[in-house]
């Protein structure tokens, strides 16, 4: 008999390595999770979009904690519902992206084409000096003050967890 994918669309390659015929105390779904998180660790990555080889060796000598079947079931539960969570975040993160575009452009226009004819001056010009690559700090001056964005703030063209930005004091800067 051929089981039926009910998950979300997905591209497979010749790599595929099938587990099966699981023991009565373990339940498929609970193993799912686990190793998703293993092979995140493996991969150094938090996303389970491209997994760069691994045998089926490799696979089956993860070793795993095997919490009682209920246990499991309880685990599963709460990953299901924080995985639903996670999409409708991620929608909504999309929506708002989307709303704050189109609110800019409502107000603004587009800032390439100016159709309300706003003044156009140089950046130079609006602020007070620079730019420059980076801002160079002494390790003293960070971990109190205003958060900054740094190029590790960002995760694939979004800001991350803005609570998590580092912070860094600035009392004046001199050019």
């Amino acid at each position: 008999m051929c089981a039926q994918w009910s998950g979300e669309p997905a591209l497979l390659n010749q790599r595929v390595c099938r587990l099966r015929n699981f023991s009565p105390n373990v339940l498929p779904e609970f193993i799912f999770f686990v190793l998703q998180k293993e092979l995140e660790k493996i991969h150094n990555t938090t996303a389970f979009v491209t997994v760069k080889h691994i045998s089926s060796k490799q696979i089956a000598a993860i070793c795993i904690p095997l919490p009682p079947l209920e246990e499991q079931r309880r685990v599963v539960r709460f990953l299901y519902t924080a995985t639903k969570i996670e999409r409708h975040a991620e929608a909504a993160r999309a929506k708002a992206h989307a709303i704050i575009a189109a609110l800019f452009l409502d107000t603004f226009g587009d800032p390439a084409t100016n159709p309300k004819g706003w003044p156009v001056i140089k950046l130079e010009e609006a602020i007070s000096f620079g730019p420059q690559n980076g801002l160079y700090r002494p390790a003293t001056d960070y971990g109190g003050g205003v958060r900054i964005l740094r190029i590790d703030s960002f995760d694939d063209g979004t800001i991350g967890d803005q609570v998590a930005l580092k912070r860094l004091r600035l009392d004046k800067i001199n050019s």
